[in-house]
């Protein structure tokens, strides 16, 4: 492993773990990536979005790239700019258009901004993906689709995109 003078998490892990962010791989996007999700559940939004990017700069293939516009879409959605997360997820589903997880947080983004034909259209979408994959676990029937839940709330079952990042332990 190298050190990573480029590291966006500034020093050693809350509770005082050491060699947090010493040990990244510099040219290793997957660590990057892990790292931006980690700094998401903490709360550390900017830092997240820091990390997410260098994976982005990284990764080239496309399935890669997809997960990592994911990632940067619920990062940030988690901080409140809806627009910028609807531009990250329409480029993870132009990149990966068979992962089911990309529509459903697309139609509550969009459902968020009150945009329903486009909210119907994604959760369709991500509910035809979903019946192709064996990987999502949540039974089909037990989803409603965005227009269908109402206001935009945090209690989504998905995956709490919206709901903001749970405090620092």
């Amino acid at each position: 492993m190298h050190e990573n003078s480029e590291n966006p998490s500034g020093g050693p892990a809350p509770g005082g773990r050491s060699g947090y962010g010493k040990s990244l791989d510099p040219d290793n996007p997957r660590a990057f990536r892990c790292q931006a999700d980690y700094l998401r559940a903490l709360g550390q939004l900017d830092k997240a979005l820091q990390s997410v990017e260098r994976a982005i700069r990284l990764d080239s293939q496309p399935e890669d790239l997809a997960r990592d516009y994911l990632l940067k879409g619920v990062i940030i959605a988690s901080s409140g700019n809806l627009p910028a997360a609807m531009d990250a997820l329409k480029k993870a589903a132009s990149l990966d258009p068979a992962d089911p997880l990309v529509f459903f947080d697309l139609a509550i983004v969009y459902h968020a901004q009150a945009f329903e034909d486009e909210s119907d259209r994604a959760y369709a979408e991500a509910i035809r993906l979903t019946t192709k994959s064996r990987s999502i676990a949540v039974p089909v029937s037990q989803i409603q689709p965005p227009s269908k839940r109402g206001k935009p709330t945090t209690d989504h079952p998905e995956r709490h995109l919206l709901a903001p990042p749970p405090p620092p332990p």
